[in-house]
């Protein structure tokens, strides 16, 4: 295991994105910003945060969210790929996100499973059935809702610590042929005894994120109603609010997955970046 070095991380970054960074964002530009800029121009409330109403989306449009959240799944992996191998090309990267897209699949369905049937075994023990079965009762309701605050704090903590722990999942998948359980094995220890410093750089950088994005939204929103008008579906205003969303998610999505990726490389023990001419290693 080797010492992680944030900092060096986000310095070896900087020359792979001025170096590959019109690549990168030419697979953003596929995977990320085409999707997210139709989904917008479909169903512009799903931007607004807190507004997503389920019930009021047709099916069509949720499978449509579906099928682009897993069209960005492929975008990371090539953007690590071309972070992680000197001269590979946008097709190079692209093939292998589709290639090892089916492992991420495999690493949600390893966990699906389980954290459903943890969530029973906990509102079980800390609600109890009884208390579910008849929630119309106001004392039933008062009386699960100490355990169910407990019970929820507790599944937050072990989430948040599984999150940090396969943080290195997606430059893992990137670089290395493993099926899914390798994977999470792989990541697993190579995140060992740094959990405190990925669980900073990660809230740090979510912090950030959201700023950005809250001060990008309200100057686009401003900006596209005062000359376009409020977004509606299929309306110019509603293409350029996506647009500009867009572009900077896939500007994020090219910045972390390059520092991700580069944590990796410093945690795998690499003395140097490999060629994509070479077979990526499956141990």
């Amino acid at each position: 295991m080797s010492n992680l070095s944030i900092s060096k991380a986000w310095d070896d970054a900087r020359p792979i994105i001025a170096r590959d960074g019109k690549l990168m964002f030419m697979v953003a530009l596929v995977t990320v910003v085409l999707p997210g800029t139709l989904m917008m121009l479909i169903s512009p409330e799903q931007a607004a945060v807190g507004q997503i109403d389920a019930e009021e989306q047709s099916g069509w449009v949720v499978l449509l969210s579906l099928v682009f959240a897993l069209i960005g799944i492929i975008g990371s992996i090539a953007i690590s790929y071309l972070a992680l191998f000197q001269g590979a090309s946008v097709g190079d990267s692209l093939r292998r996100g589709l290639k090892r897209f089916w492992t991420v699949l495999g690493i949600a369905l390893v966990f699906l499973v389980p954290a459903i049937i943890l969530g029973v075994i906990v509102a079980l023990v800390f609600v109890g059935a009884e208390n579910m079965a008849d929630l119309d009762n106001p004392e039933n309701v008062r009386a699960i809702a100490g355990p169910a605050l407990i019970a929820f704090l507790l599944l937050f903590v072990l989430m948040i610590y599984v999150s940090v722990r396969l943080l290195l999942t997606t430059p893992v998948v990137a670089a290395r042929d493993l099926g899914p359980i390798e994977t999470i094995k792989a990541s697993w220890n190579l995140t060992k005894g740094n959990f405190w410093r990925l669980l900073g750089f990660l809230i740090l950088f979510i912090v950030v994120v959201l700023v950005l994005m809250i001060v990008v939204g309200i100057i686009a929103g401003l900006i596209t109603s005062l000359i376009f008008g409020e977004p509606e579906p299929f309306t110019m205003a509603a293409l350029v609010m996506g647009l500009f969303s867009t572009l900077v998610q896939a500007g994020i999505t090219i910045v972390y997955s390059t520092v991700i990726a580069r944590i990796y490389h410093q945690l795998a023990g690499n003395p140097a970046d490999p060629t994509v001419a070479s077979v990526p290693p499956t141990a």
